[in-house]
């Protein structure tokens, strides 16, 4: 079961032997489903302190003839996110497992003015209302791509895999600043490669992927974008001593 209701939430400690955890859900809104099961944004009470976080619950999958049940995934994107932590990567500094070890706890990237971008429809700005950017200073979209692709860089070095729906881009509606984050960890992975395959390589092209997507579904005249996206990538390719073809 992938729903969420309203009411106690256990979330499992830090270290063992730790107290667990309860908190209060008192709204909850679902905000996408995937492979793996469905996000919630909820209002979470600790004590006297309200905080919005995400819920994400997860389901049984079968791939393949493979079954994995929604534990078995819970706890695989446990373990993707202590390898993306470890090696640097920009990931939501909170990302707790459940108590029911189905669910997971995790920061939500909308707070005060900024709002996180996913692949989803609904998480786009147009998709919540909101008008899309008019546009990006070209310092600022420079720096923007250099730090996604060196974070596709930095995963692979620690031979991680990283899908371009792992990437959420934070806006904030009112300076105009653009970040991101790595914040889909089942789209990370330290999956075995096929012959000839290079992780760098792929996590590059996830990135390049990610990046376009982000100014198509969310900036007025995306065209401008792409083309120093594709300048980007190639140049970074180039660089970590691979040709551009």
């Amino acid at each position: 079961m992938t729903e969420l209701t309203i009411g106690s939430i256990g979330i499992l400690p830090k270290k063992e032997g730790r107290p667990l955890s309860r908190l209060d859900i008192l709204r909850r809104h679902r905000i996408g489903s995937g492979t793996f099961g469905t996000a919630f944004k909820a209002e979470v009470v600790s004590g006297t302190h309200a905080r919005n976080f995400v819920v994400k619950r997860f389901k049984q999958l079968e791939r393949q003839g493979l079954i994995t049940t929604a534990k078995e995934n819970a706890a695989k994107a446990m373990a993707n996110y202590s390898a993306a932590k470890k090696a640097g990567l920009k990931v939501f500094p909170t990302y707790r497992l459940g108590e029911d070890r189905e669910s997971i706890l995790m920061t939500s990237g909308d707070a005060k003015s900024t709002v996180c971008i996913g692949t989803e429809p609904a998480t786009s700005l147009p998709g919540r209302g909101e008008p899309k950017i008019p546009s990006i200073e070209s310092t600022a979209c420079a720096s923007l791509m250099d730090r996604v692709f060196a974070q596709a860089i930095l995963a692979a070095n620690h031979d991680i895999s990283v899908h371009s729906d792992a990437f959420f881009f934070l806006y904030d509606t009112s300076t105009g600043g653009i970040d991101f984050v790595i914040g889909d960890l089942d789209n990370v992975s330290s999956r075995r490669l096929l012959p000839n395959e290079s992780r760098l390589l792929s996590n590059l092209h996830s990135a390049g992927i990610a990046l376009e997507s982000f100014v198509v579904d969310n900036v007025e005249n995306p065209g401008v974008y792409l083309k120093s996206i594709g300048e980007a990538y190639s140049e970074t390719k180039i660089a970590q001593g691979y040709s551009n073809y």
